[in-house]
């Protein structure tokens, strides 16, 4: 919940931010990936 606030109030993101979004979609995409 935090993570969608800080996005939507900071017009730019912390790099931690960037960080744990792409940690995230790295995470989904291994998952998926690996289901197939």
């Amino acid at each position: 919940m935090v993570l969608y606030a800080d996005i939507v109030t900071s017009s730019v993101p912390e790099p931690a931010t960037y960080a744990a979004i792409a940690g995230l979609a790295l995470l989904v995409y291994v998952i998926v990936r690996r289901r197939r």
